[in-house]
């Protein structure tokens, strides 16, 4: 029987061995969760778009709608966040997400929907 205690030449136990640690593990299943939902948002605003327009120049607008002012706030953010204590920051901007996400499903649950909107 082998013996899977974590030491310097166990493989796949020491690269697990990290989650023995609490603040670790909230950390990679709090990411898993952040990149999950991320995107399950891209994929539900591009089923939204496909099924306004049924278009795919417009989801490749949807795609450049996204992208642009993430590239442009890439410049801007690390000094932010430099700036602002970061669990604020996080704070702010998830909640900020989830109130423009819920007035969007608000407006598809009515019908009133539009492609400017997404």
């Amino acid at each position: 029987m082998r013996n899977f205690s974590p030491g310097p030449d166990t493989g796949l136990v020491s690269r697990i061995a990290a989650f023995r640690s609490a603040p670790f593990r909230r950390y990679w299943l709090g990411s898993l969760g952040s990149v999950g939902a991320t995107q399950l948002v891209v994929l539900g605003q591009g089923w939204l778009v496909f099924r306004l327009t049924g278009s795919a120049f417009d989801l490749g607008l949807l795609g450049m709608a996204a992208a642009v002012p993430a590239i442009i706030m890439a410049f801007f953010g690390g000094v932010l966040a430099d700036r602002i204590d970061k669990r604020r920051l996080l704070m702010a901007t998830s909640a900020s997400i989830a109130v423009l996400l819920f007035l969007l499903a608000l407006l598809d649950y009515t019908g009133r929907v539009a492609l400017g909107h997404v």
